[in-house]
C-alpha cells in the first residue's frame, strides 16, 4: 500500500493510493477532493505530483496527472536513492498541543509536523537530548512512544518505534486543524 499526501486549497490529508497508471492515480481519504479541483500529490519528500481531480465516489477519487508520469518507474528510483541517502516519509504541518514525557521530566510542547513515522516538537519549555527515549501525548491518539533523533533550534526530531497506522493517522488528520500562519 502507497500512502501519500494529497493538498488542495481545502487543506491537505493523507490518501491510501489504490491504482496508479502513467497517466493518473486512484486514492482513498475520509473527505476527497471534489471534481475540478487541482492537487498536489506528495509521495514522499522528493516526489510531488501536480493533478486534477476527474471524478469523486464515496471515499475514493481519481485524478489525471497534468503530465503523463511514471510514478511506479520514479518510486522504484527513489528506493535505490534511499539505499544511498535517506528519504523522509510524508509530513504533515499541524498546529497541536503536546506532551514530551522523558526518564527525567514531562515538557509542554507544540507540534510542527506529524508522519507515520515520526514527529517534530517544540518544547515550551526545557530541552531534551538527542537519541533520549521519550513518550509524546497528543491529545487523540494513543500514547506515542520513540526516540529523539535531533535536537537543534528549539526543535526536536522524534522518530516512533512503531509508526503510526495510516488510517489512524489520516483520521486524527482531519479530526486537527492544519498549520497556523499557513
Amino acid at each position: 500500500m502507497l500512502v501519500a499526501r494529497v493538498a488542495g486549497a481545502w487543506g491537505d490529508s493523507l490518501c491510501l493510493v489504490r491504482d496508479v497508471s502513467p497517466f493518473g492515480l486512484m486514492a482513498e481519504v475520509p473527505a476527497p477532493p471534489q471534481p475540478g479541483d487541482p492537487v498536489t500529490l506528495e509521495l514522499s519528500s522528493a516526489i510531488r505530483v501536480d493533478a486534477v481531480v476527474r471524478w469523486s465516489r464515496g471515499n475514493r477519487f481519481g485524478v489525471a496527472f497534468e503530465r503523463q508520469f511514471d510514478l511506479l518507474a520514479a518510486l522504484g528510483e527513489q528506493r535505490r536513492r534511499v539505499l544511498r541517502k535517506r528519504d523522509r516519509a510524508v509530513r504533515f504541518a499541524r498546529d497541536a498541543r503536546a506532551r514530551i514525557v522523558t526518564d527525567n521530566a514531562a515538557l509542554e510542547a507544540r507540534l510542527i509536523d506529524i508522519s507515520c513515522k515520526g514527529l517534530c516538537l517544540v518544547p515550551i519549555a526545557g530541552r531534551v537530548a538527542s537519541l533520549s527515549p521519550v513518550k509524546v501525548e497528543l491529545d487523540g491518539l494513543p500514547m506515542l512512544v520513540g526516540e529523539t533523533r535531533w535536537a537543534a533550534a528549539g526543535k526536536v526530531g522524534i522518530s516512533l518505534q512503531k509508526p503510526l497506522p495510516c488510517r489512524l493517522l489520516g483520521s486524527w488528520l482531519d479530526r486537527t486543524d492544519g498549520p497556523a500562519g499557513r
